[in-house]
């Protein structure tokens, strides 16, 4: 869950600078609702008849009224309020402080402090309490009585609801869960319509605080819920109480009809963004961000459960269909492509090499696309079999003076990272990458795309191979010269000769 989470706009030339408009503050239009309210409560109506013939003839002059002035201080206060909700910059700040003077009981000003001032969660967290306590305070211990069950229906509820539910984010972000979770269920208890959505905060709160049955309760108390929160959540809880059931592979597939985006945005197919939807919708993109956000921490807490959904994705013809569909409305072919280059190096790269390796059997671990490549690069056809090919680059490296030309063919920075490499006859890839760059943008058909990087350019003539072995019982990556290879590249490399840079 994310506190306080705020888009940055845009830096533009001096000479285009305007001042941003800022989309208009939802709490604002309550306005309407506390002035007719006022208006409703000065006519003294002695029926329920007489009350909707008068509102009858306000909907006959188009809605239009002129209410009551604000007659308390909590009145006049909230009002300031609702002209700071529509304000911008520091002149919400200047109506918030305002409001306070006015009476101290207005808990929207603290709200409103909480996000505009607070530098720290601690900050924000002592706001938001002095809030509720405002609201308390305003409302008495009978409202909290009569409108139990209903209450955001009255508007002079939301000030407070707003205050409990900063409150709550607040303790969760300072590590106090149990605090936050406690104040979530207390505001359904008194608001169960849950007009503020703060159902899908402490569905992901428990959820990731392993409070599974508490989580399976909620879920069934608003058994009807069509959201990505409700099916992938639902799904997960199947997993945890039976991993290999069909009850829980039909929940997933369930969830991917609800919304088929979750997935690409959960495996890194789609990354997320660093500012979090203004607002969420249903089924969509934004949907699938929230959820993600929000929720990603009970996968990762539940042993197996992201390994069961890839598993999943790649088994399941339905669930495939779901993917596909969802790639091809959000990702564009390029995006795509990259993405599964990028997968099949990280599937290829994190097999086993001995770091020992002989060249052909290095050149046998290679995609046909590489050894194609390769034998251009030498100067051989792409056209036969892969093992004619590989014979032929072995042939090649394993002549002194035809390897030398190759060498010579190198960058500087790749006769460097030879060097390195060959002081053991291997090395870690990171150590490599860290100082001679990533082979990021290499394409992986070599022979038509070859690549550009610095290491891709040892690995293009056949002299450097990458791995996974185990090293003190933690596997790393490592880039391998062949061990024929060795002897030779030494010699090479120690005498100067001709080369480009």
């Amino acid at each position: 869950m994310t506190v306080g989470n705020k888009k940055k706009s845009e830096q533009l030339p001096a000479d285009e600078q305007k001042t941003p408009l800022a989309p208009p503050d939802r709490r604002a239009f309550e306005r309407r609702l506390v002035e007719l309210g006022r208006l409703l409560e000065a006519q003294h109506f002695t029926s329920m008849d007489e009350a909707n013939a008068f509102l009858d003839e306000l909907n006959k002059r188009g809605g239009t009224f002129d209410a009551p002035p604000p007659a308390t201080p909590l009145e006049k206060a909230q009002d300031l309020m609702y002209d700071a909700w529509e304000a911008q910059g520091e002149r919400r700040v200047e109506l918030a402080r305002k409001a306070l003077d006015v009476c101290p009981d207005c808990a929207d000003a603290y709200v409103l402090l909480a996000e505009e001032t607070a530098h720290t969660t601690e900050e924000a967290y002592a706001l938001y309490a002095k809030g509720v306590a405002a609201g308390e305070r305003a409302l008495g211990p009978k409202q909290f009585k009569d409108l139990t069950g209903h209450f955001w229906s009255a508007t002079e509820t939301r000030p407070y609801m707003r205050a409990r539910v900063g409150l709550a984010d607040t303790l969760w972000a300072l590590g106090k869960h149990a605090e936050a979770i406690a104040h979530y269920q207390d505001m359904l208890r008194l608001n169960p319509n849950d007009n503020q959505g703060i159902r899908y905060l402490l569905l992901a709160s428990l959820i990731e605080e392993s409070r599974y049955a508490d989580a399976e309760k909620l879920l069934a108390r608003y058994a009807d819920e069509p959201t990505a929160a409700w099916a992938y959540s639902r799904a997960l809880l199947s997993f945890r109480r039976a991993p290999e059931s069909e009850k829980a592979r039909a929940d997933l597939r369930a969830a991917l009809k609800v919304n088929r985006f979750v997935p690409l945005y959960m495996f890194g197919v789609k990354k997320m963004p660093q500012a979090l939807p203004d607002s969420i919708g249903f089924g969509d993109e934004s949907e699938a961000i929230g959820y993600v956000a929000d929720y990603i921490g009970g996968w990762l807490k539940t042993t197996g459960a992201l390994a069961w959904f890839d598993n999943f994705l790649s088994t399941d013809a339905a669930a495939l269909q779901e993917v596909q569909a969802a790639v091809l409305d959000l990702v564009s072919p390029d995006d795509m492509m990259a993405q599964l280059l990028k997968s099949w190096r990280k599937d290829l790269e994190a097999k086993s090499i001995d770091m020992d390796i002989k060249l052909q059997v290095a050149l046998a671990k290679c995609p046909w696309q590489w050894i194609d490549g390769m034998a251009v690069h030498l100067g051989y056809s792409r056209k036969g079999k892969k093992k004619d090919k590989m014979a032929a680059i072995a042939a090649h490296l394993l002549n002194k003076d035809k390897l030398q030309a190759v060498v010579a063919g190198l960058p500087s920075q790749g006769r460097d990272a030879l060097v390195l490499t060959l002081k053991n006859g291997w090395i870690k890839y990171g150590d490599l990458t860290r100082r001679f760059g990533t082979e990021e943008g290499d394409g992986w058909w070599w022979a038509d795309d070859p690549p550009t990087s610095i290491l891709g350019q040892v690995r293009l003539a056949g002299l450097l191979f990458v791995g996974t072995v185990a090293i003190n019982g933690r596997n790393y990556r490592v880039a391998v010269v062949p061990v024929e290879l060795r002897p030779l590249l030494a010699e090479i490399l120690a005498t100067p000769g001709p080369s480009r840079s």
